[in-house]
This record gives structure tokens, C-alpha cells and sequence, in this order.
């Protein structure tokens, strides 16, 4: 069952996202902001309790992307439509739940032993993480459709498709619907939304469903590419859309409110004024975007942010740092009023005769606007409480007190109050999956795998592997002649 932290007061600026209660990591992020925060903090120091690992790594959907765009003179490209590197675990319970884009099966694991307790097959690939409510478990497909199972024992409760008709097209080295559903699956108060299509020209797709019967409620076509794990307000939908900036809907019906300025990427963070969106195609850069207008407030060079409080932490290639997120936002947006009165001052001169009454004044205003300017600059640089070095830069969450990351071949541990080390462990690949669920710390990788890491692990870490089954086909009178009939066709 879904639990949420009631009654948590929000700044004025960035707010606290939805803490999820202890026990819980329902769906990717945690919560429908995707703020990665939970209430739960394992206790460290953890050992790997077990290691679940699959016949096959994921298959994301895109391939790395050029190393340059000469024409834009941009430079070392970052991948702006990446939200599929791993299988993410999300879990309620005793039992974790992940999808799989290599063999297009839903997963259930016990959380204490890592056993497959029932899988299901879809009819293509899963790349997004489940979402788990009220003792369901609500899933997206490249195959077009949305599936509804039981959580307990993974039966088909309902299954919605989402294409017109069955025509499956050459897609990512799979064949899949032409209307596949990659932005995840946003379950709330008695709905599932999503979308499907990626290619508006071709009809994409916003939904809402009833999560009792998936039965539709109401159904928008977009004008989007919709990619990358969408986000909800009580009021708005924010769907990502990689390459530009996330766009916004009415919950109620769906329709277009808005979008954001965005330079792309799908990794989003949504507080209650501000959105935060990035890296972009180009040198690392989160964006922060007032809600409500869809000004850009402030730029950070970063790849992903947490938000506690007042405190924000971020993530960047080489560091990892902590800064006063309120008091920021608030000397930014003096900072970009100041900017705008520069520029109108700067066009007012180059209207006027130099040696004027009037230029003068004018000349003196721009050099208490600089100074004003060059003041806030240091301030901003004051707001920060700290920054450390750090070697994890490929995930980040929050539990409790505690900041997890990511790294090559490894996890660690931070102290939120300085930014130090206080804990690590080896993995097997690259952590760009991480969740707490049930005091465990779960580590999904590249070569997917998926660590399960808990404090009260006492004896050697138990290895399980996903069986392959080498002769799917039942063998009935009529085997001998199909497999002598393929032979003929190979």
C-alpha cells in the first residue's frame, strides 16, 4: 500500500518533495515528484545480503550519441533520451518489482532471499520501472499496452492497449508498437496516466485510466515526443520529452498548459515552484524553471539534485555539494531583475548624447547596478555549505540522513552535514539504479544485476540467477514437424 508523509511544510521556493514513509519505494523516484527522498535510513554499515542477476543486461532504447554537433559547436554530447541504462527496482512490502527490456518480462522478488516469486511476459520491452499501488502493480511496454497484475501473484487484473491497431514497427534493434508507453506510469487517486506514441505525425498520445478497470476517462493527442518518466502535481502533469523541455497538462482533461525552456534531458525534479530539468546535450546544466511562469530562475552545473528542507543537494561529474536552496533562488531572482535592468540601461545610452544630464545619471545607475550584481555573485557562492570531491556521479537518493551514490563498479555513503564518505561497498558494473525499500539499499547495474544491501545480512551473499529456458515450446505431435520445418527455413 502506498504511504505518504501528511502535513510536510513547504518554502517558499523550492519545497520538500513527497517523503515516502518508511517501508515503501513504490514507483521510480519514489514518489510522483520523482524526489528520490524517503524517510527510511538503513543502518549503516551494509552488506550485500544478495545479488539478483538476469540472462541478459538491459537494452536501452538509444545509443550513445555523437561525440560532437560541430554545427552548434557543442562538445562531448551527453545522451538526452537515457531512461533505460538499468533495471530500476521499485518495491512495497516484502517483495521489489522491476521490468525488463532484454527479455520483456515484469520481475517479483522476495526482498529477503531475492527469489523469483512469479514474472510475466509483456510482448516487448519494459524499459520503466513498474509502479506499485494498493496491492497492484501497473506496468508500461514498448508493445503498446498497459498492464494491470496482481502483486501478489502477477494474474493479469486488466490490459489496456493504447494503439489503434496491431502494426509493429523496426524500433531500437526491436520490433515494437508503433505507439509504445515510455514515460512511465503516473498512479493517483483512482487513475493511471501515461502516454504512448513517439512520433506525433503519427498520433502520440496522454491518457488517463481508471486504475479499477482501466476503463478510459478521458484521452489527448499531444504534440510531443514523449520520453522519459513522467511527473504530477495535485492540478498538472509534467511529461519529459528528452530533447526539448518537459511539457505541461491538466490532470482534469489533459490539455496543454504550457512547457518549459528547457535544453533537454530526462532527468526531472519537481518541487512545489520549481522545476528542475537537465544535464542537456552540452556541458553538464541543471535548470531551474519557475512553475507557475516558466521563467528560468538559475542554472547549476550539475547532473541531478535532491531536495531537503532548505537544504539542496547535487550531484555533479566531480563533486558532490550542498547549498541553501532558498536563499539562492531568492538572491537569482534579484540577480536576473538587476540583469534586465542592465540591458534596458545599456539601450538607453546608446540612444542618448553621452555628455547629456540624463546619461550621466544613466551611467551611474548601470555602475550600481554592477556593483549590486558582483555582490550577489559572492553571495551565491556563500549559500553553499559545502563541496567534496566525489567519484559517484551516475545516481544519487536520500534516506534519511544519508546520501547514497552511484559510481563504477561501486556505492557509497555521504554525511549530510559535511558531504563525507562514511560507507562504501563494490558492485558489478555501473550503479545507475538506486532505491531503499524494507531497510534495504538496492543497487540496479549496467550488466543487470541488482544488489540487495541491508545491515542485518549475517551470512554469505546469496547469487541468483534468472533461468533461461532452452526449450520454451511444448513438444506435441506436431514438434518433430516444426523443427524440421525451421531447419528448412534457417
Amino acid at each position: 500500500m502506498n504511504r505518504y508523509i501528511a502535513g510536510v511544510f513547504f518554502f517558499a521556493l523550492f519545497s520538500l518533495c513527497g517523503l515516502v514513509l518508511a517501508g515503501d519505494w513504490p514507483t521510480f523516484g519514489a514518489d510522483n515528484r520523482r524526489s528520490c527522498v524517503t524517510s527510511e535510513q538503513p543502518k549503516l554499515p551494509l552488506k550485500e545480503s544478495w545479488v539478483f542477476k538476469a540472462a541478459h543486461p538491459p537494452q536501452p532504447a538509444w545509443p550513445a550519441p555523437a561525440k560532437q554537433d560541430f554545427f552548434h559547436r557543442l562538445y562531448n554530447l551527453r545522451p538526452t533520451v537515457t531512461y533505460d541504462k538499468v533495471f530500476d527496482v521499485v518495491g512495497a512490502g516484502d517483495t521489489v518489482y522491476f521490468g525488463s527490456s532484454a527479455d520483456d518480462k515484469i520481475y517479483a522478488l522476495d526482498s529477503m532471499t531475492g527469489r523469483i516469486r512469479w514474472t510475466f511476459f509483456t510482448e516487448g520491452p519494459v524499459r520503466l520501472a513498474p509502479t506499485v499501488s494498493a496491492g497492484r502493480v501497473y506496468v508500461g511496454c514498448d508493445d503498446g499496452c498497459v498492464y494491470c497484475l496482481s502483486g501478489h501473484d502477477g494474474s493479469l487484473i486488466w490490459k489496456y492497449k493504447a494503439a489503434k491497431h496491431d502494426r509493429m514497427i523496426p524500433g531500437n534493434g526491436r520490433m515494437i508498437s508503433a505507439w509504445p508507453v515510455r514515460s512511465g506510469l503516473m498512479v493517483d487517486k483512482g487513475k493511471v496516466y501515461f502516454t504512448a506514441g513517439l512520433f506525433p505525425t503519427q498520433g502520440a498520445y496522454l491518457i488517463a485510466l481508471s486504475t479499477e478497470d482501466g476503463t478510459v476517462q478521458w484521452k489527448q493527442k499531444v504534440n510531443i515526443s514523449p520520453q522519459g518518466y513522467m511527473l504530477a502535481s495535485d492540478e498538472q502533469l509534467y511529461v519529459p520529452t528528452g530533447r526539448t523541455g518537459p511539457v505541461v497538462f491538466a490532470r482534469v482533461d489533459g490539455k496543454l498548459q504550457g512547457s518549459f525552456p528547457s535544453a533537454g534531458g530526462t532527468y526531472t525534479l519537481l518541487t512545489e515552484d520549481v522545476m528542475v530539468t537537465g544535464p542537456g546535450r552540452g556541458p553538464e546544466e541543471l535548470s531551474a524553471d519557475d512553475i507557475e511562469t516558466k521563467d528560468r530562475i538559475a542554472t547549476f552545473g550539475g547532473l541531478r539534485m535532491l531536495i531537503n528542507g532548505p537544504i539542496a543537494y547535487m550531484q555533479s561529474e566531480k563533486n558532490l555539494s550542498a547549498f541553501n536552496r532558498k536563499k539562492y533562488l531568492e538572491l537569482s531572482r534579484r540577480r536576473n531583475n538587476l540583469k534586465q535592468q542592465h540591458e534596458q540601461t545599456k539601450k538607453q545610452l546608446g540612444r542618448l548624447n553621452k555628455d547629456s544630464i540624463e546619461a550621466k545619471q544613466l551611467w551611474e545607475n548601470l555602475r550600481q547596478t554592477e556593483a549590486e550584481l558582483g555582490e550577489i555573485s559572492q553571495q551565491l557562492k556563500d549559500c553553499y555549505l559545502w563541496k567534496v570531491e566525489c567519484e559517484y556521479p551516475y545516481s544519487m537518493i536520500m534516506a534519511g540522513d544519508v546520501l547514497f551514490a552511484g559510481g563504477e563498479n561501486k556505492v557509497a555513503a555521504f554525511n549530510t552535514k559535511n558531504g563525507k564518505e562514511i560507507w562504501a561497498a563494490p558492485v558489478m558494473g555501473t550503479a545507475y539504479g538506486l532505491s531503499v525499500i524494507n531497510g534495504g539499499l538496492y543497487v540496479s547495474t549496467d550488466k543487470g544485476h541488482i544488489h540487495c544491501l541491508k545491515s542485518n545480512a549475517k551470512n554469505k551473499s546469496k547469487v541468483i540467477r534468472a533461468e533461461m529456458e532452452t526449450d520454451p515450446y511444448q513438444q506435441d505431435e506436431f514438434a518433430e514437424l516444426y523443427t524440421e520445418a525451421a531447419k528448412e527455413i534457417v
